[in-house]
């Protein structure tokens, strides 16, 4: 179950002026596979009121159920940004598979973490995003291949935070940036921040084992979960995992893969009929 308490969220515009915010509720709770959609009021903007595009978003969590995220979408004033779960696995955030769909219903994103007491290892409490930076064009997609500290290590585009609170500030690009025609940095150095850094953390953690659901198995039978990716991740955070197209079972407090059971892998196998090896 990656679901978990409403997180808090923020908003700012271009030259980072605060627009509004949304107070996450420790009752509140977004279940598995469930959108959570919201209208934020205009009311920090100055004047108050005034129309802005949300180009930056940072979402945070104060209560003790974890989530994991799969996208994020921001829209107003004539805007629409998209962020995907993915992006963050990227660059190296706690994560899990995903079942939740988006878009046509054929892409399935990693979701991450985010969590406020760091319970099983998770590290970050919150992440904070430049929208418009993840609309995919082909000379954007190009750039963060070819250099992904412009994406990875750039902290005004993304970071995520061990430790944040719903009023805390994140930084911003100043002046805005400038783009080439094709969507890609005009100055990619700026964008990269002039000092060395992890994804956000400082945190050391060991991640032998990633099981943060002990005594739940997730079966999935779809063809983009890999369970051999699942366990060969650092990163990799969330309950046991069985891909029945893969045909494998990964142990996620040792990080150890298996193949299922089969006339032909008797031993050295895991059963999923009584779910032991």
């Amino acid at each position: 179950n990656t679901g978990g308490s409403i997180p808090h969220l923020a908003f700012w515009d271009i030259n980072g002026h605060r627009i509004g915010q949304y107070k996450g509720d420790e009752d509140g709770h977004i279940n598995q596979n469930m959108e959570h959609k919201g209208s934020i009021q205009n009311y920090q903007t100055v004047p108050k009121g005034e129309a802005r595009q949300p180009e930056y978003v940072m979402i945070s969590t104060q209560e003790k159920d974890a989530i994991c995220i799969s996208y994020v979408y921001a829209s107003g004033n004539g805007a629409q940004w998209a962020w995907y779960g993915d992006i963050g696995f990227n660059c190296g955030a706690d994560w899990f598979l995903s079942n939740f769909k988006v878009g046509s219903g054929t892409y399935s994103p990693k979701c991450v973490w985010i969590d406020h007491d760091h319970t099983n290892n998770l590290r970050y409490q919150g992440f904070s995003l430049h929208m418009p930076d993840f609309s995919s064009t082909d000379d954007r997609v190009t750039q963060f291949t070819n250099n992904p500290d412009t994406l990875c290590k750039s902290s005004p585009r993304m970071k995520f935070w061990e430790n944040i609170t719903p009023n805390g500030l994140i930084p911003f690009f100043k002046p805005p940036l400038k783009y080439t025609d094709g969507g890609a940095d005009a100055n990619p150095a700026r964008v990269i921040d002039k000092v060395k850094r992890s994804i956000g953390s400082s945190r050391h953690f060991s991640r032998n084992n990633g099981n943060n659901k002990p005594g739940r198995l997730i079966v999935s039978s779809m063809a983009t979960h890999s369970a051999k990716e699942l366990c060969e991740s650092g990163t990799s955070v969330g309950p046991d995992f069985v891909s029945t197209t893969e045909r494998v079972f990964c142990d996620m407090s040792e990080k150890e893969w298996w193949y299922l059971c089969s006339p032909d892998v008797l031993t050295g196998c895991f059963d999923l009929k009584t779910e032991k090896m």
